[in-house]
C-alpha cells in the first residue's frame, strides 16, 4: 500500500479531481476564466492496449460452495473434466427411535444445480460416486491439479439427462449397502444405551469422503450449490403404516475439484507454459477459468505518454474491454472481471487480491484508493457486451510512481473472474481494449 500513498501527496491532483472527474469534452469545462490568464489546457488521449493469452493452472477450488462435475470439450480452450471431492456431515432428521417402527428404505443424493456448460440438452450422461481414500481438510489449500485415491469400486453408478431450460437438481440413487451403512450408524444412537449419541451428534464418526467421477463420453459440466439446503444426502426410512421420514447428511464440509485439462484438442494448443502467450489467438483473446485460461492486457501505452509528459494531472481514466456473443446459446459471458497485476516474479498473486494488502496486487476501486480502501475493482459486463470501468486514481498513481523514480504499481494486468470456479467463459476482441484518458497539463 505504500506506493498508493504518493496519490495523497498531490494536493494540486486532487483539487482538481472534482473538476473535471466526469468532463468528456474537454473544450466544455464551463470555467469562467479569460482564456489568457488560463494556464492549463485539458486533453484527451486513446490509447488501444496490446492483450494476449496466456494459460495459468493453479487455481484454487475449495474456498467457495460450489462444485463441478463433468466433462465438456470447446474448440478453443480444450478439454476440461471435473472431477468432485466432497465430505460429508450429519445435518438433522428423523432418528430412528427405540420402540418404533422405522426401517431403512433407501438413500439416494439430491445436489441443487446452479450452473452448467453445455452446448444442448445433454442425454445420457453418466455418473459414478466412490469413497475417497484418503481425508479431506477444512484448512488446506486446495489447487485444481490435486488428485486423491479413491476405491474404484462405485457406491452408485447413474444416467442421467439434463435441460438447463427445466431442470434444477439431480438426484442420484445410492447402493443399499452404503445405506444401509448410514442407517446403522442413526440405529445405534437410539439402540439401548445410545452409545454413539455423541458420536453422531458431535461428529465424531468418520465418513470417507465422496468422489464424483464423470463418465469419459459425457458432454457438459454441471454445478453444485453445497450450501443449498436441498444438496445432501438423504436415508430414507419408513415405518409400518408405510409413512416415509427422512434424515439427512450435507457437504458444508471440506471439499474441492480435480480438473484435468487437455489443451491439446482446441485451438489454445500452444499453451504448454505458463504465462507465455499462445500465437494461435488471432484477432480475441479468451477468459476461462476452469480451463485455465485468461488474458493479459499491457499498460505500454499508457506508460509511454507517462513518461513524456509527466506533470500531468488526471481526470478521466476509463477503460473499456468489448466481448463478443458465447458460440453457445447455454454459456454466458463472465458477469465480472478484475485485474490482477502481473508482480516482478511474472505472476500473479491471487490470494494477495483478499488480503488487507490487496492494493499491492490487484486494481482497486476509486474509493479504496482514496481511503487506504481494500475493494477489488469489479467490471461488471453490460447489454452491449462491455467491461467498462473507471480508473482514474489508479491511472494518477501511474503518474505519480514515475515523478517519484518509483516502479510503476504494475506494468501488465492479468483478468481474471472472481468466481473461480465459473462455468461462463468470455472472448474478448483484442482491437477494442481501449482506455481513454482526460487529462490536464500546464500550458
Amino acid at each position: 500500500m505504500d506506493k498508493q500513498t504518493h496519490l495523497y501527496k498531490s494536493g494540486l491532483a486532487l483539487l482538481l479531481v472534482p473538476f473535471f472527474f466526469a468532463c468528456d469534452d474537454p473544450s466544455n469545462l464551463g470555467l469562467q476564466v479569460d482564456e489568457r490568464e488560463n494556464e492549463f489546457q485539458t486533453e484527451k488521449v486513446e490509447f488501444t492496449l496490446p492483450v494476449s493469452t496466456i494459460g495459468i493452472d493453479s487455481l484454487r477450488t475449495e474456498h467457495f460452495s460450489a462444485s463441478l462435475v463433468g466433462k465438456y470439450s470447446d474448440p478453443i480452450t480444450g478439454t476440461v473434466e471435473a472431477i468432485s471431492y466432497n465430505s460429508y456431515g450429519i445435518n438433522g432428521g428423523q432418528l430412528p427411535d427405540q420402540g418404533d417402527s422405522l426401517q431403512f428404505s433407501r438413500a439416494f443424493i439430491r445436489m441443487k444445480i446452479f450452473d452448467s456448460r453445455l452446448n444442448q440438452p445433454l442425454t445420457g450422461e453418466s455418473l459414478s460416486i466412490h469413497l475417497a481414500e484418503d481425508t479431506l481438510y477444512s484448512r488446506a489449500v486446495y489447487l485444481a491439479d490435486r488428485a486423491i485415491p479413491y476405491d474404484p469400486e462405485p457406491i452408485a453408478t447413474f444416467t442421467y439427462d439434463f435441460n438447463p431450460e427445466i431442470d434444477t437438481v439431480l438426484e442420484i440413487p445410492l447402493s443399499d449397502d452404503f445405506g444401509r451403512f448410514l442407517f446403522t450408524r442413526l440405529d445405534r444412537v437410539t439402540n439401548p444405551g445410545g452409545d454413539y449419541a455423541d458420536s453422531l451428534t458431535r461428529s465424531l464418526y468418520y465418513y470417507d469422503p465422496l468422489v464424483f467421477v464423470p463418465g469419459a463420453d459425457n458432454q457438459g459440466i454441471l454445478g453444485f450449490d453445497l450450501a443449498s439446503d436441498t444438496s445432501a444426502i438423504y436415508v430414507e426410512m419408513v415405518n409400518s403404516q408405510g409413512t416415509e421420514s427422512y434424515y439427512t447428511f450435507d457437504f458444508r464440509e471440506a471439499h474441492y475439484n480435480q480438473l484435468n485439462r487437455d489443451r491439446s484438442t482446441g485451438q489454445l494448443n500452444d499453451l504448454s507454459t505458463e504465462y507465455t502467450p499462445s500465437a494461435n489467438t488471432g484477432d480475441y483473446s479468451y477468459v476461462d477459468m476452469i480451463a485455465g485460461v485468461y488474458t493479459k492486457v499491457a499498460l505500454q501505452p499508457l506508460l509511454d505518454f507517462v513518461e513524456l509528459n509527466p506533470e500531468v494531472i488526471v481526470n478521466n481514466s476509463v477503460i473499456e474491454l468489448n466481448a463478443i456473443t458465447p458460440g453457445s446459446s447455454y454459456i454466458d459471458n463472465l458477469e465480472r472481471l478484475q485485474y490482477y497485476f502481473l508482480l516482478d516474479n511474472g505472476r500473479i498473486n491471487g490470494p494477495g487480491g483478499q488480503t488487507a494488502a490487496s492494493g499491492q496486487y490487484a486494481m482497486l476501486t476509486e474509493g479504496s484508493y482514496l481511503s487506504s480502501g481494500t475493494d477489488v475493482l469489479n467490471a461488471v459486463v453490460d447489454n452491449q457486451l462491455r467491461y467498462r470501468s473507471n480508473i482514474t486514481l489508479f491511472s494518477q498513481v501511474l503518474f505519480n510512481n514515475f515523478s517519484n523514480e518509483e516502479d510503476y504499481l504494475t506494468e501488465e494486468l492479468v483478468l481474471l473472474s472472481p468466481r473461480t470456479l465459473s462455468l461462463d467463459q468470455t472472448t474478448l476482441v483484442n482491437s477494442e481494449v481501449k482506455l481513454t484518458l482526460y487529462y490536464t497539463s500546464i500550458k
